[in-house]
């Protein structure tokens, strides 16, 4: 038996292999005996092989699994050791390949390619793409309530923004989440006052005292100046911008909100939706936009691209008072 996991969302794929993991030794191996977890750092060519073929030890399978070796291993041989093995898989192995990546689009590796085509035609594959917009609302509310409470349908958006659809790290904020607002109980101490509602419900308000940092906050203010041509807090924000990130970065940042515009100005919605935009930032989009026009914005996104070339290619010399220059002479 061959199990393909493999994909961007790296939290439910993880998730997944643990449960495969945990179900193959409550019904085969209870002694654990015959369960293997094999990185690609610790993969060897001398002895893959045995592993992935030895007969399993007072059970009926063995299990091994292989984690990022198409993505992360570095000894050409490997690949064709593992191709051979799988095609001639005995019926007591159980062999699970996970890989924290999508399909790639370019090879650079012809051997990992023809293993990657043998494993989607051969093994019981499953892709786990990253959620967005209202599944992955609907991921956040499941896992919510697992840690007893209730996202209000703005928060758990504010949410899936702030985390960037890294259910990781959507995890981590629910921990938080969880301590300020869960319901006090026997177990757990009234929560102090300012800190959560001690209801279970979570508010937007809650996500953005207790997960959002100031930087965050700040960031997002910036980018509401940005979008509403709001100069004087755009110009007030910028210098804290300017001192936590590197101005291409922000350069980046700014033009990828100048672009979200530009493609709502033209399309409408279904220009946002183009872009893969969470319906919570369609909205904001959606409501700065009336203060752009497209020609405006076309112009700013080439200006941007310039300054961008420029910095990178050394020909401007002070990057910060370029971009503040820029931001100022937005139309208003």
């Amino acid at each position: 038996m061959i199990t393909f996991f493999y994909g961007d969302d790296i939290w439910r794929k993880k998730q997944k292999l643990t449960q495969f993991i945990e179900r193959f030794i409550r019904e085969v191996d209870p002694s654990k005996m015959n369960v293997q977890v094999i990185e690609a750092n610790e993969a060897s060519e001398e002895t893959l092989r045995s592993k992935i073929l030895a007969a399993p030890f007072l059970a009926k399978k063995r299990m091994v699994v292989l984690k990022n070796l198409l993505t992360e291993g570095r000894r050409q041989g490997l690949f064709e050791i593992v191709l051979e093995a799988l095609e001639n898989l005995p019926e007591h192995s159980a062999v699970v390949i996970s890989e924290d990546q999508a399909k790639p689009k370019k090879w650079k590796n012809q051997s990992v390619k023809i293993l990657w085509e043998f494993l989607e035609k051969n093994a019981t594959a499953e892709e786990f793409k990253l959620l967005w917009g209202a599944p992955l609302e609907k991921e956040i509310h499941k896992q919510a309530k697992a840690y007893g409470i209730t996202l209000k349908n703005d928060a758990a958006a504010l949410l899936a923004i702030m985390c960037a659809g890294d259910l990781g790290q959507v995890e981590q904020e629910l921990q938080k989440l969880s301590a300020y607002c869960a319901p006090s109980s026997g177990l757990r101490p009234p929560s102090p006052p300012g800190r959560g509602q001690g209801e279970g419900v979570v508010t937007a308000e809650n996500i953005k005292s207790i997960c959002i940092t100031q930087g965050e906050a700040n960031f997002f203010a910036f980018l509401d100046a940005l979008g509403t041509k709001n100069k004087k807090i755009l110009l007030q924000t910028l210098d804290e911008q300017l001192e936590g990130n590197e101005t291409t970065q922000l350069i980046a940042q700014i033009s990828a909100h100048i672009r979200a515009l530009l493609a709502v100005s033209l399309k409408g919605e279904r220009g946002g939706q183009a872009l893969h935009l969470h319906p919570f930032q369609l909205k904001k989009v959606l409501a700065q936009v009336r203060h752009w026009s497209a020609p405006e914005l076309k112009q700013m996104l080439t200006r941007l691209m310039l300054l961008d070339f420029a910095v990178k290619s050394g020909t401007v010399a002070d990057a910060p008072t370029q971009l503040t220059s820029l931001l100022a002479q937005i139309p208003v």
